[in-house]
């Protein structure tokens, strides 16, 4: 006879880190619905650039713009939680397909997720250039 098995919870920690998993996951197949779950209303990105989008104008982008992501790094995470509010930061390596041009850049971010009652979503995400130090 089969025994009933507990499904373990996840952690805040674990739900955090696999929706920014799932986040990036989405970007590499430019899939403009998870994205639409997965960013907060008032999403707000800053780029390493400096250059500014809201969540209208970064979804169009990611779903047709003229650069498409083809991997996507992170390491040395860190997070903190705040309740219902945690940020996140750490590095990432990027490449992406650039008017026929393969690109890489390594960049600094910090994201800040809330949750809200669908789940976790990220209200907040800067990249700044690595720096050469």
């Amino acid at each position: 006879m089969a025994k009933n098995r507990k499904i373990p919870m996840q952690t805040t920690e674990q739900e955090i880190l696999a929706a920014d998993v799932e986040r990036r996951t989405a970007l590499l197949a430019a899939d403009r619905s998870t994205l639409e779950r997965l960013l907060a209303e008032e999403f707000r990105y800053v780029h390493a650039s400096g250059k500014v989008e809201f969540r209208n104008d970064y979804l169009a982008s990611v779903a047709s713009g003229p650069s498409k992501f083809l991997s996507m790094a992170v390491s040395d995470t860190i997070l903190n939680i705040y309740g219902d509010a945690a940020v996140m930061g750490g590095k990432v390596r990027l490449e992406r397909m650039d008017a026929g041009e393969i690109l890489g850049k390594e960049h600094q971010f910090t994201g800040v997720w809330v949750k809200k009652a669908g789940g976790w979503t990220l209200c907040s995400f800067q990249n700044s250039s690595k720096s050469k130090a």
